[in-house]
């Protein structure tokens, strides 16, 4: 073989790149002290998968390659077929070690892999199933492998994984922007829509993939190869998303304890029997307990510390955080974000009357806002005008 002979072209160079990089990123994210431990290894495992994915394609659709260093082997090109099966559960693992604090890994989440680790025993079905002379014609004429109910199924099944574990991640953002509104009165300083972004284009990518097999499988191979070149793109552009994303915003990523993870020790369970402050209120509630959240916003105005949390509101009024949400939430009838923030409404009006020479954003950042937007926003929904017009109008 000549030094001039070509052997990529110019799309196997992206999958090579893809092949290349997500290894010596996973490697990197491996040695790397910044962030979460746990969620630095989960990510590298999920681009060293992403990785392996793209050199399963390449392993069969270069052509020079197959024919120069693979030979015959149809069992080369059904190596990795196991990576797609666990990207889907390590970003959400991943996500989900990034947005609760007391996430761990359990030997039950190994049914999620189920799927990868059967999948030995699939390929060799698919194998008996095509016999040793379709599976070497195979290497050559992808339709002989496609046309395999057993490989179809396959290979659909793995686009419809991925999607569902990415849809999947994606509702425990949503769930998590929910909660955050539940435990922290300002979310200015809470970094969330860069991951809510990657995961939602990951989710797109693997739109795209599930729309290639689909293609491929109603209406014409060629036309599904052609996209499948665009995705190898759209993989590239994403590794470098992501990675980029995760050193940059990780740490300022505020986790959430895991509403369902959450166990009581034996110890815990006997402080809340002989504690009846620690039960949960379910319709009526002690006046005293209204009371101490009445007092620590009108009183101490807790609600002027920018970046009040429930625990701290509870703390102030010596009840428990579960306690002190649910009475919010019921007797209140207000999210504990609407409910801070509509105290720091009603204190900024009184300061836009007594105080006319301050400006607006002195009067926000002394009723407790960390944000001028934030302000205006809070203003507008409880007040029903801006600031300004609400000092014009009683001027």
């Amino acid at each position: 073989m000549s030094l001039q002979t070509p052997i990529f072209n110019i799309h196997d160079i992206a999958l090579i790149l893809v092949v290349f990089q997500s290894l010596l990123l996973a490697a990197l994210l491996l040695t790397l002290r910044q962030g979460k431990r746990l969620s630095n290894r989960l990510l590298a495992l999920f681009i060293a998968a992403t990785g392996l994915v793209a050199l399963d394609t390449l392993l069969y659709w270069c052509a020079p390659l197959k024919q120069l260093y693979l030979g015959e082997s149809a069992q080369t090109f059904f190596l990795f077929k196991f990576a797609p099966l666990v990207q889907g559960p390590l970003l959400y693992f991943y996500v989900k070690s990034l947005i609760y604090t007391d996430f761990e890994t359990r030997g039950r989440d190994l049914i999620h892999f189920a799927p990868a680790i059967a999948c030995p025993i699939i390929i060799a079905i698919i194998f008996v199933s095509l016999g040793p002379e379709q599976l070497r014609a195979g290497i050559h004429d992808y339709t002989i492998y496609w046309d395999n109910l057993l490989f179809r199924s396959l290979i659909l099944g793995q686009a419809v994984l991925v999607l569902s574990y990415t849809l999947a991640a994606l509702k425990l953002m949503l769930d998590y922007n929910k909660r955050l509104r539940e435990n922290y009165s300002s979310l200015g300083g809470i970094e969330r829509r860069w991951l809510k972004l990657l995961i939602i284009g990951f989710a797109l990518i693997c739109l795209w993939n599930l729309l290639i097999q689909l293609l491929g499988a109603l209406a014409s191979q060629q036309l599904a190869s052609l996209m499948g070149l665009s995705g190898n793109y759209l993989n590239f552009l994403f590794i470098n998303l992501l990675v980029f994303y995760n050193l940059l915003h990780s740490n300022v990523v505020q986790g959430i304890r895991d509403p369902e993870g959450a166990t009581q020790t034996p110890e815990h369970v006997e402080a809340t029997e002989a504690d009846p402050t620690t039960e949960e209120p379910k319709d009526t509630f002690a006046p005293a307990q209204i009371r101490s959240i009445e007092r620590a916003m009108l009183e101490d105005r807790v609600y002027l510390t920018p970046d009040l949390t429930l625990e701290q509101l509870a703390t102030s009024a010596n009840l428990p955080p579960r306690t002190t949400s649910t009475i919010i939430n019921r007797h209140f009838n207000m999210s504990f974000f609407d409910f801070v923030n509509y105290h720091r409404v009603e204190a900024a009006k009184a300061l836009l009357i007594a105080e006319p020479d301050k400006s607006v954003l002195e009067i926000s950042e002394l009723a407790g806002f960390n944000s001028k937007s934030a302000f205006n926003r809070f203003f507008k929904k409880f007040a029903g005008v801006t600031p300004t017009e609400f000092r014009r109008g009683r001027g």
